[in-house]
Protein backbone atom coordinates (compact mmCIF):
# COMPACT_ATOMS: atom_id res chain seq x y z
CA UNK A 1 0.00 0.00 0.00
CA UNK A 2 1.32 3.41 -0.96
CA UNK A 3 1.95 5.88 1.87
CA UNK A 4 0.75 9.45 1.46
CA UNK A 5 2.00 12.72 2.88
CA UNK A 6 -0.98 12.67 5.26
CA UNK A 7 0.08 9.22 6.48
CA UNK A 8 3.57 10.55 7.11
CA UNK A 9 2.28 13.45 9.21
CA UNK A 10 -0.25 11.28 11.03
CA UNK A 11 2.51 8.81 11.90
CA UNK A 12 4.83 11.64 12.98
CA UNK A 13 2.42 14.02 14.70
CA UNK A 14 5.06 15.61 16.93
CA UNK A 15 7.03 16.57 13.82
CA UNK A 16 3.92 18.01 12.18
CA UNK A 17 2.98 20.02 15.25
CA UNK A 18 6.49 21.44 15.62
CA UNK A 19 6.57 22.28 11.90
CA UNK A 20 3.27 24.20 12.09
CA UNK A 21 4.29 26.06 15.26
CA UNK A 22 7.63 27.06 13.70
CA UNK A 23 5.84 28.25 10.56
CA UNK A 24 3.40 30.31 12.63
CA UNK A 25 6.26 31.91 14.56
CA UNK A 26 8.18 32.63 11.36
CA UNK A 27 5.10 34.30 9.89
CA UNK A 28 4.78 36.44 13.00
CA UNK A 29 8.49 37.36 12.91
CA UNK A 30 8.32 38.36 9.23
CA UNK A 31 5.31 40.61 9.85
CA UNK A 32 6.52 42.16 13.12
CA UNK A 33 7.55 45.47 11.51
CA UNK A 34 4.28 46.02 9.67
CA UNK A 35 1.05 46.79 11.53
CA UNK A 36 -1.17 45.24 8.83
CA UNK A 37 1.01 42.12 8.80
CA UNK A 38 0.85 41.90 12.60
CA UNK A 39 -2.93 42.20 12.45
CA UNK A 40 -3.27 39.45 9.82
CA UNK A 41 -0.81 37.09 11.53
CA UNK A 42 -2.43 37.47 14.95
CA UNK A 43 -6.11 38.09 14.21
CA UNK A 44 -7.48 34.59 14.90
CA UNK A 45 -5.67 34.22 18.21
CA UNK A 46 -6.42 37.79 19.30
CA UNK A 47 -10.10 37.24 18.49
CA UNK A 48 -10.38 34.19 20.75
CA UNK A 49 -8.23 35.75 23.52
CA UNK A 50 -10.39 38.88 23.64
CA UNK A 51 -13.59 36.84 23.26
CA UNK A 52 -12.64 34.98 26.45
CA UNK A 53 -12.18 38.31 28.27
CA UNK A 54 -15.47 39.64 26.87
CA UNK A 55 -17.54 36.56 27.78
CA UNK A 56 -16.13 36.44 31.31
CA UNK A 57 -16.64 40.16 31.77
CA UNK A 58 -20.30 39.81 30.77
CA UNK A 59 -20.80 36.75 33.02
CA UNK A 60 -19.16 38.40 36.06
CA UNK A 61 -20.88 41.79 35.62
CA UNK A 62 -17.70 43.55 34.51
CA UNK A 63 -19.76 45.66 32.10
CA UNK A 64 -17.54 45.71 29.00
CA UNK A 65 -17.61 49.11 27.31
CA UNK A 66 -14.90 48.98 24.66
CA UNK A 67 -13.47 46.19 22.51
CA UNK A 68 -10.66 46.36 19.97
CA UNK A 69 -9.19 43.69 17.73
CA UNK A 70 -6.81 46.04 15.93
CA UNK A 71 -3.15 46.40 16.92
CA UNK A 72 -1.88 49.67 18.31
CA UNK A 73 1.80 50.56 18.23
CA UNK A 74 3.41 51.26 21.59
CA UNK A 75 7.00 52.03 22.55
CA UNK A 76 7.87 48.38 23.18
CA UNK A 77 5.74 46.65 20.54
CA UNK A 78 2.05 46.28 19.77
CA UNK A 79 -1.11 45.88 21.81
CA UNK A 80 -3.00 43.41 19.65
CA UNK A 81 -6.43 43.90 21.19
CA UNK A 82 -8.24 44.63 24.41
CA UNK A 83 -11.54 44.55 26.24
CA UNK A 84 -12.21 47.47 28.54
CA UNK A 85 -14.72 46.98 31.36
CA UNK A 86 -15.96 49.67 33.71
CA UNK A 87 -16.87 47.48 36.69
CA UNK A 88 -13.66 45.66 37.66
CA UNK A 89 -14.04 44.65 41.30
CA UNK A 90 -12.40 42.33 43.82
CA UNK A 91 -14.54 39.38 42.73
CA UNK A 92 -14.25 39.66 38.94
CA UNK A 93 -10.75 41.05 38.26
CA UNK A 94 -9.09 37.63 38.50
CA UNK A 95 -11.59 35.67 36.37
CA UNK A 96 -11.80 38.37 33.68
CA UNK A 97 -8.02 38.78 33.49
CA UNK A 98 -7.21 35.08 33.40
CA UNK A 99 -10.14 34.15 31.15
CA UNK A 100 -7.90 33.28 28.17
CA UNK A 101 -6.80 30.20 30.14
CA UNK A 102 -10.19 28.79 29.12
CA UNK A 103 -8.71 28.40 25.64
CA UNK A 104 -6.61 25.48 26.91
CA UNK A 105 -9.56 23.10 27.38
CA UNK A 106 -11.15 24.61 24.25
CA UNK A 107 -8.04 23.64 22.26
CA UNK A 108 -8.10 20.15 23.74
CA UNK A 109 -11.74 19.55 22.80
CA UNK A 110 -11.26 21.16 19.40
CA UNK A 111 -8.39 18.74 18.68
CA UNK A 112 -10.37 15.77 20.01
CA UNK A 113 -13.52 16.35 17.95
CA UNK A 114 -12.41 18.29 14.85
CA UNK A 115 -12.37 15.26 12.56
CA UNK A 116 -15.84 14.26 13.71
CA UNK A 117 -17.13 17.15 11.59
CA UNK A 118 -14.72 17.26 8.64
CA UNK A 119 -13.00 14.73 6.40
CA UNK A 120 -9.41 13.95 7.25
CA UNK A 121 -7.01 15.06 4.55
CA UNK A 122 -3.73 16.93 4.45
CA UNK A 123 -5.37 20.38 4.39
CA UNK A 124 -7.79 19.74 7.24
CA UNK A 125 -5.01 18.12 9.26
CA UNK A 126 -2.83 21.24 8.95
CA UNK A 127 -5.86 23.42 9.71
CA UNK A 128 -6.56 21.40 12.86
CA UNK A 129 -2.94 21.71 14.04
CA UNK A 130 -2.85 25.43 13.16
CA UNK A 131 -6.04 26.25 15.08
CA UNK A 132 -5.01 24.13 18.08
CA UNK A 133 -1.58 25.81 18.22
CA UNK A 134 -3.16 29.26 17.82
CA UNK A 135 -5.64 28.64 20.65
CA UNK A 136 -2.88 27.38 22.95
CA UNK A 137 -0.55 30.27 22.14
CA UNK A 138 -3.28 32.80 22.87
CA UNK A 139 -4.40 31.07 26.06
CA UNK A 140 -1.47 32.69 27.85
CA UNK A 141 -2.62 35.87 29.61
CA UNK A 142 -0.67 39.01 28.75
CA UNK A 143 1.47 40.91 31.24
CA UNK A 144 -1.36 43.47 31.49
CA UNK A 145 -3.79 40.63 32.25
CA UNK A 146 -1.57 39.47 35.13
CA UNK A 147 -1.29 43.03 36.47
CA UNK A 148 -5.07 43.38 36.61
CA UNK A 149 -5.58 39.84 37.98
CA UNK A 150 -3.35 40.47 40.99
CA UNK A 151 -4.13 44.17 41.49
CA UNK A 152 -6.50 43.78 44.44
CA UNK A 153 -7.33 41.47 47.33
CA UNK A 154 -9.64 39.29 45.21
CA UNK A 155 -6.91 36.87 44.16
CA UNK A 156 -6.10 36.16 47.84
CA UNK A 157 -9.76 35.33 48.47
CA UNK A 158 -9.78 32.96 45.47
CA UNK A 159 -6.62 31.24 46.72
CA UNK A 160 -8.13 30.90 50.22
CA UNK A 161 -11.35 29.43 48.80
CA UNK A 162 -9.33 26.95 46.72
CA UNK A 163 -7.21 25.90 49.68
CA UNK A 164 -10.27 25.48 51.90
CA UNK A 165 -11.99 23.41 49.23
CA UNK A 166 -9.04 21.06 48.88
CA UNK A 167 -8.52 20.88 52.63
CA UNK A 168 -12.13 20.13 53.60
CA UNK A 169 -13.44 18.23 50.58
CA UNK A 170 -10.39 16.53 49.09
CA UNK A 171 -8.41 15.86 52.26
CA UNK A 172 -5.26 17.65 51.12
CA UNK A 173 -3.12 19.59 53.55
CA UNK A 174 -0.89 22.48 52.61
CA UNK A 175 1.17 22.67 55.80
Amino acid sequence: MQATILDFFMDNQNFAIILIVVLIERLKNYTSGNMIGVWIANFIGTFFHELAHLATSILTFGRPVKISLFPKKQENGYVLGYVESNNITWYNALPISLAPLMLIPAAFYFKEYFFTFVDKNLYTYFLEVFITATLLENAIPSSQDFKVAFSNVGFIIYIAIGLLYFYYYKGFTVW
